[in-house]
């Protein structure tokens, strides 16, 4: 057991392993799990010992060091102070899918849950593969448009007003373009950052089928989750089709000299997705996009672009541990309250859904609304 072990990471990935658990830690500052909790158990290093003492056969995980390892946001917070720069989200994933196929995981319920969701419907929510499209059931299918729109699971069924805006901008934008409806499945970012490489090979499989079938040279998405993983996860096989991913603003953008938009007296700030922001580095369409705006004011919240803080929801975080997750989301809405911001924009369907129900619970005087929908 402990060579197969050992053969999930190389020695390079072991070494950095040994560097971040041995550093002097200054990535715990900008962790978002320990700023809310101040539990040693919640930092990068901590982290990176447990996984390490578990691949060297030292000390098998047990509850606590398993809570330690799936409580990890993967919001990268970490590198922007790693001067060594090492991934820690990467190493993080790999142990999960590590502990995944050693069977280590059957303990954590709420994961499981989630892993039966994908087996049976697809999707990390548990909904009804049939129902995926019913709030844009008039969306173009199958029309052989050049771009294919990936709508991702939740516009679909938890935040459906951005299925619709990103269908009205690409209709504004006489864009001609196509969805998968009941025929896409998740992305899979949710069961790649939770470690079950199985199941992500085969909703992978399927999206590539029909992508394949589509016919389409273009995928774009308004999730950012989704925007990664098919350019990262998916990118070989896209390339072999011939396909690029572009992100939704991107058309915005494009053609915004020749839009006109209304002024707005609004007093707005932005939150950067951390799989759109850090991960891609896609930080300055949207605030471009903003600028265009007359009459708009528009403020930066301490923590922004590289050094933003994560919504909460990232890395199964949200669904495994679900009142950790709802501490970081406040302390971020938090920041946008202190600046005296009117509405809190974001461009990503799980930060404005994790925003917007924290909101509603807390009675917080600010509203949230995802970019395309503001637009």
């Amino acid at each position: 057991m402990a060579t197969e072990r050992e053969e999930m990471f190389s020695k390079d990935e072991l070494l950095r392993l040994n560097m971040c658990s041995t550093c002097m830690k200054m990535c715990k500052d900008v962790c978002p799990t320990l700023f809310v909790t101040r539990n040693e158990l919640h930092t990068p290093y901590n982290r990176s010992l447990l996984i390490n003492l578990h691949e060297k056969n030292i000390r098998k995980c047990d509850g606590e060091a398993l809570e330690g390892i799936f409580s990890c946001l993967l919001c990268e917070a970490c590198q922007s102070e790693c001067h060594p720069q090492v991934d820690f989200a990467g190493l993080c994933k790999k142990a999960r899918a590590s502990l995944v196929s050693e069977g280590m995981t059957s303990t954590l319920e709420r994961l499981t849950e989630m892993f039966e969701y994908f087996k049976t419907t697809h999707n990390p929510l548990g909904e009804d593969p049939e129902k995926r499209a019913q709030e844009y059931d008039d969306a173009p299918k199958n029309n052989n448009a050049e771009i294919l729109y990936f709508v991702g699971c939740m516009a679909s069924y938890r935040e459906p007003d951005i299925a619709r805006a990103t269908i009205n901008i690409l209709q504004m934008l006489r864009k001609e373009f196509q969805v998968l409806k009941a025929d896409e499945w998740c992305c899979g970012s949710p069961i790649i950052s939770t470690g079950n490489q199985e199941l992500a090979r085969e909703v992978k499989a399927h999206n590539i089928q029909k992508f394949r079938e589509s016919g389409a040279r273009i995928i774009t998405t308004a999730c950012p989750a989704c925007y990664n993983v098919l350019t990262n996860e998916y990118g070989e096989e896209l390339g072999e089709l011939k396909i690029t991913v572009k992100y939704v603003l991107d058309f915005f953008q494009d053609e915004m000299q020749d839009l006109s938009m209304k002024p707005r007296d609004d007093k707005v700030t932005f939150h950067d997705p951390c799989h759109l922001g850090r991960k891609m580095d896609y930080f300055d369409v949207p605030r471009a996009i903003l600028k265009n705006i007359d009459g708009l004011e528009f403020i930066e919240m301490e923590r922004s672009k590289e050094k933003s803080m994560c919504c909460g929801s990232g890395g199964g975080v949200r669904h495994d541990y679900p009142d950790l997750s709802a501490r970081v989301g406040l302390e971020r809405l938090n920041e946008a309250v202190k600046i005296g911001a009117d509405i809190l924009l974001t461009s990503c369907p799980l930060c404005k859904n994790q925003f917007r129900k924290l909101i509603e619970d807390k009675e917080l005087p600010l509203k949230v609304k995802d970019l395309v929908e503001y637009i």
